[in-house]
């Protein structure tokens, strides 16, 4: 069964990749009248709204002019249609002031933080949003050059760093932390009920359970990963690694790699030091859990996350 894209898939951007390279095509889209600016602070993104109406804010015009004077940096992110489309970071800005630069743009503006407004956000949006925080991020945490500590300079549209020192001229591209996230289904329960694996993480509000879930590490592949990470936290191995879907993880500088897993093994053996628990749950249980984070007995992960899809998928399967 096909299952539905989670949340950050979409985006409606041509990124454009050789083009941002030229520096004057680059000003000219700055320039551009019909551009279009999103604004990052401090990892939030401005939206305006709030509760279930959250709505995604694009300064234009002489807003857009005002937020690109003020920004440091500017990105480019592509176009839609014919629009360029620019991400600003007002980090460095006092709080004072970018918050009467938003409300200039809107009344109701407000810094976000998009794991709040993710979801409610046409899927477009979202994705746009998820990539502006994630580059932003980016650009905050490699202002210097880790070879030679001298700053860097903004190539590209602010997609490549390079150092100004000539003499090292070191060149920075945006890396991602690539994690495997797995929904572990029991083969042959002794019940003859179809059960999943599920976990508590310590960093998980009280009563949510979510998939297992942990970084590629280096010389291992995909696949591997998933069983290691199984094997490591819920002491059973793993067979028929299957994988499903990713999705952008902004929170700070993933990429989710989904995977459908089976085991044979019903006992676990958890790993006190990674999970606080893990168990076998049938869907009937599950169909119990309460909405995260209201639930403080038994609760499903955020609707945002792939874990949420995961779980959801194999649940829609069992009858």
């Amino acid at each position: 069964m096909p299952i539905p894209p989670p949340t950050y898939f979409g985006m409606p951007l041509e990124r454009n990749c050789a083009l941002r390279e030229n520096p004057q095509w680059i000003e000219r889209q700055v320039n551009s009248a019909n551009r279009m600016v999103t604004t990052v602070y401090a990892d939030a993104n401005l939206t305006s709204g709030s509760g279930l109406n959250f709505v995604p804010l694009m300064a234009k015009d002489e807003q857009a002019r005002i937020l690109i004077d003020h920004a440091q940096p500017i990105i480019y992110l592509g176009h839609q249609l014919d629009c360029p489309v620019f991400a600003v970071d007002l980090s460095h800005v006092n709080r004072q002031s970018v918050d009467r630069l938003a409300a200039d743009i809107d009344p109701a503006a407000e810094f976000v933080d998009l794991r709040k407004s993710g979801p409610i956000l046409p899927p477009d949006a979202a994705a746009i949003f998820a990539y502006a925080r994630g580059v932003c991020f980016w650009h905050r945490h490699n202002r210097f050059c880790s070879q030679c500590g001298n700053r860097h300079q903004v190539r590209h549209g602010g997609h490549m760093l390079k150092c100004t020192d000539a003499s090292c001229a070191k060149e920075v591209f945006p890396r991602l932390d690539p994690a495997v996230i797995m929904i572990v289904e029991l083969m042959n329960p002794a019940d003859g009920v179809p059960k999943c694996l599920l976990g508590r993480h310590k960093g998980l509000p009280a009563g949510v359970y979510s998939t297992l879930a942990g970084y590629v590490e280096i010389g291992e592949t995909l696949e591997e990963a998933v069983a290691r990470e199984v094997l490591e936290e819920a002491g059973v191995k793993i067979s028929g690694a299957q994988y499903i879907s990713s999705q952008p993880w902004p929170f700070p500088a993933s990429l989710m790699l989904g995977y459908r897993a089976q085991s044979a093994q019903d006992k676990l053996h958890v790993d006190y030091a990674e999970l606080e628990d893990a168990r076998w749950f049938s869907a009937d249980q599950i169909r119990r859990f309460g909405e995260y984070p209201k639930n403080q007995t038994m609760a499903l992960p955020r609707k945002d996350s792939i874990a949420r899809t995961l779980i959801e998928s194999w649940l829609a399967e069992q009858a």
